[in-house]
C-alpha cells in the first residue's frame, strides 16, 4: 500500500530516527517527508504545509495508481 509519512524534524515525542526506521520497514511503497522546524504537532505548527503535502501526495499517488493499472 502506498503510504505518506510526514515527520517533524524536531519531534521530541518520536525522534526522527523512528521515522527513518518506519520508512525502511514499509519499503519502496512509502514516502517519508521531513518537515523542517516542526515538532510532533505538525498539524498545529504548520497546518498549511501539512495540507499542501497531503494534497500533493493524493494527487500524485492517484496519477501513479491510474498509470499502474494500464
Amino acid at each position: 500500500q502506498q503510504t505518506l509519512i510526514i515527520w517533524g524534524e524536531q519531534d521530541r515525542v518520536f525522534p526522527l530516527e523512528l521515522g527513518l526506521r518506519l520508512k525502511r520497514h514499509l519499503g519502496d511503497t512509502s514516502e517519508l517527508t521531513i518537515v523542517k522546524d516542526a515538532g510532533h504537532a505538525i498539524n498545529r505548527e504548520k497546518p498549511a504545509e501539512l495540507c499542501r503535502l497531503i494534497k500533493n501526495y493524493i494527487i500524485d499517488s492517484s496519477v501513479k495508481y491510474r498509470d499502474d493499472r494500464k
